[in-house]
């Protein structure tokens, strides 16, 4: 993980994807070069009241979102959450890919936006 001053981005070079989607919800997580590089970001529904909440950890950033945005094209993903974006660089085969946006859809579903180019 490195801060690009130039561009005011957090960027990650990911790897590998892991995606687990279950009934409780959604969880993408973008492996860096080793262990302690990562983004995970999902969305969940808060046990009191049913709402749809987003949650971010690694890459500077941790907490609890009501609203996200991810911009995904071939080679990157950039998520905004909080100050500063992350932007994730992405090593994954095409079919990775297509799982990799299927998720994404899933987990934007109504409260974030997606933008594919």
């Amino acid at each position: 993980m490195t801060i690009n001053y130039i561009d005011n981005v957090i960027e990650l070079n990911c790897s590998d994807v892991d995606i687990s989607d279950t009934e409780q919800g959604i969880q993408i997580v973008f492996n860096g070069e080793n262990e302690l590089d990562y983004f995970l970001v999902q969305r969940h529904f808060d046990e009191d009241d049913y709402v749809s909440v987003f949650y971010t950890e690694g890459c500077n950033t941790s907490g609890h979102w009501t609203f996200i945005q991810a911009v995904i094209d071939r080679k990157s993903v950039t998520f905004s959450v909080d100050k500063m974006p992350i932007r994730i660089h992405l090593n994954i085969t095409s079919a990775k890919d297509r799982k990799l946006r299927e998720a994404l859809k899933s987990l934007m579903g109504l409260l974030g936006i997606l933008s594919e180019q």
